[in-house]
């Protein structure tokens, strides 16, 4: 494949498997494609299973799979690309296009069952039916490069990007990504990958802008840093504390004691008892625990979610322990 780059791999087992090559020159020349090899081999033998625009990404989930492409040309239209297979990359079709574009890139895919995500410059690509359909997804942040997108699961998952000037460079979503909230953090205004194993630990890695190093970043709650321990010492029981201040606007902070490592919840309910917020949902070590819960601050998404004024609950449930109190929001 002559001075091509190879963008991705992807390997179904130990013999059978796929490399995405960007093959793009100067002066508007576009070239690229997918390679399989069922012998655990790529060498200069290799048959493209589909030859054409610059490829950057492929995804499988059994023998279904999807690869993102651009083709470009020196009057900056752009054209983008989403291939997809269902017989393990022996055939693959476009199922979707988008031309006239201006400096449009195709950053990472992602899938989650029915589900596939693919980044798009300052949007996310979203299909629900396995590709058959696509809708864009604006998070309202027109300036920035979203390089890749991870789904935990198949309501819970996170965006990094490249934000000049911004550290809040990652979003994350509880709802499929029907909305998204900023987590800020202190690191790399430039992420370029990121990976969890489930939905509260995962690492995201990058670099600073104009300044390296490069950096991997490491969160265990998710990303939302609200949660504290504030001491290690054992306590003799379980126990749910009362917020305080209660009432309060805009932030309450919420103690509560673990005597035995567990999964821990805590939840937020409002009046009719509905569930409104997970603040906590993970496995936590004996302690003493704070969590500064903020549903609403200058209009802006703190902390996952948006609270009306009222009455509402918050419940920790740690093994056997349950315990509900009740706290009042005001604006």
């Amino acid at each position: 494949w002559g001075s091509g780059i190879i963008t991705s791999v992807f390997f179904q087992d130990a013999l059978t498997g796929f490399i995405t090559i960007d093959a793009t020159g100067d002066f508007g020349y576009t070239a690229g494609g997918i390679m399989k090899t069922t012998n655990g081999f790529f060498g200069q033998q290799s048959q493209f299973q589909i030859y054409g625009p610059a490829f950057y990404d492929l995804k499988f989930n059994g023998d279904t799979g999807w690869a993102s492409a651009r083709y470009w040309d020196d009057t900056s239209n752009d054209t983008i690309f989403i291939f997809r297979t269902t017989d393990l990359g022996e055939t693959w079709t476009e199922v979707y296009r988008e031309a006239d574009l201006i400096g449009q890139q195709f950053g990472k895919l992602e899938n989650n069952g029915s589900n596939v995500w693919c980044t798009r410059n300052s949007k996310i690509l979203h299909s629900t039916d396995y590709g058959d359909t696509w809708n864009l997804m604006d998070l309202g942040s027109e300036n920035y490069f979203y390089s890749q997108v991870f789904f935990a699961n198949q309501n819970t998952g996170w965006v990094c990007g490249i934000f000049p000037g911004d550290t809040t460079n990652i979003y994350k979503t509880i709802d499929a990504g029907s909305s998204w909230f900023p987590l800020k953090n202190n690191y790399p205004n430039q992420l370029t990958a990121m990976y969890f194993i489930n939905d509260l630990t995962g690492w995201v890695g990058g670099t600073s802008y104009p300044t390296p190093p490069t950096i991997i970043l490491k969160t265990v709650t998710g990303g939302v840093t609200s949660i504290s321990q504030t001491g290690t010492n054992i306590p003799e029981k379980f126990s749910l504390s009362q917020n305080y201040p209660n009432p309060f606007n805009p932030t309450t902070n919420i103690r509560f004691d673990i005597q035995k490592q567990g999964l821990v919840t805590l939840k937020v309910y409002d009046i009719l008892g509905k569930e409104v917020a997970t603040l906590v949902n993970g496995t936590l070590s004996p302690g003493t625990y704070n969590y500064q819960f903020s549903p609403n601050k200058s209009g802006q998404v703190v902390d996952n979610y948006q609270l009306m004024s009222g009455v509402y609950f918050y419940r920790l449930e740690a093994g056997e322990f349950v315990d509900v109190k009740r706290m009042v929001i005001v604006k």
